[in-house]
């Protein structure tokens, strides 16, 4: 990483994924909407579809598909965005406060 700071100071790296953790989750349905949580342990999200979803399980019991990781306990999931039939979830070990 080379930094080139303007007004706003940039530091060095500060973490090498020692408390981040990216994952992607292949999706067989194209475009979803994503809410996460915790359980005050485990991290989770609901996935539900949106207007403009295509390929869903018409003979699904519920709206929602709920995926918890319980190996990352502990840890905060801090964004989650669906792309076409990609899943991408951050997962951090530190609150972040704004």
């Amino acid at each position: 990483m080379k930094i080139k700071n303007g007004k706003v100071i940039a530091n060095e790296i500060v973490d090498e994924f020692k408390t981040t953790k990216v994952i992607q989750i292949d999706l067989k349905t194209k475009r979803a909407e994503v809410d996460i949580g915790s359980d005050g342990q485990v991290p989770f999200l609901s996935l539900f579809p949106s207007e403009s979803s295509v390929h869903l399980d018409k003979n699904a019991k519920s709206d929602f598909t709920f995926i918890s990781f319980p190996e990352y306990s502990g840890w905060n999931i801090l964004m989650a965005e669906v792309r076409k039939y990609s899943l991408y979830v951050v997962f951090t070990r530190d609150t972040f406060v704004g």
